[in-house]
């Protein structure tokens, strides 16, 4: 009996022979999965980015137009201009610039009615003391405000508000 030697495919410590390449191959292919995984990223903070500063730019404009609100409440001024009865019932202001801001707002306020007395519900009682069929000494004017605020990058925004006035009659 004469020993033969072991076929090459019989030995499971013999090395593959074609194997040149192979970890090349698996490097280039992890390298351009991770260059598809890091451009996904980048695209996906920047979208991120942007829509942060989208909703900022919004919230500013928002408040733009509440402080136009704010300021077409309280200014006298509009409200003196603003005659019941006659042909000067409604008030614009364009271009008004927010106060610490750059951002700009078109104001308008119309007169919608003015009453003899408040409306229901309101808990006033006119001329306490004053007898019965006394003509009221006040009357309340109902004005309805519209603002358009401009913000950063074209943002807008629009407000509507209502608020009464009780003037002498």
């Amino acid at each position: 009996m004469t020993p033969t030697a072991p076929t090459q495919s019989a030995d499971p410590r013999t090395p593959l022979r074609n194997e040149r390449g192979a970890a090349l191959l698996i490097v280039l292919v992890m390298l351009l999965l991770l260059t598809i995984l890091g451009a996904t990223l980048f695209t996906s903070s920047t979208t991120e980015i942007k829509i942060a500063g989208n909703f900022r730019n919004t919230l500013e404009t928002f408040f733009a137009a509440d402080a136009a609100v704010e300021y077409a409440m309280t200014d006298a001024a509009i409200y003196t201009s603003i005659i019941p009865d006659s042909s000067t019932t409604s008030r614009t202001i364009e271009d008004y610039t927010i106060p610490g801001t750059t951002n700009k707002a078109d104001i308008q306020v119309n007169l919608i009615s003015a009453r003899n007395n408040p409306p229901p519900g309101h808990g006033y009682q006119e001329d306490a003391g004053v007898g019965a069929g006394a003509e009221p000494s006040f009357r309340v004017n109902v004005f309805a405000i519209s603002v358009e605020a401009e913000g950063p990058n074209e943002a807008k925004a629009d407000i509507e508000a209502g608020m009464a006035r009780v003037v002498p009659h």
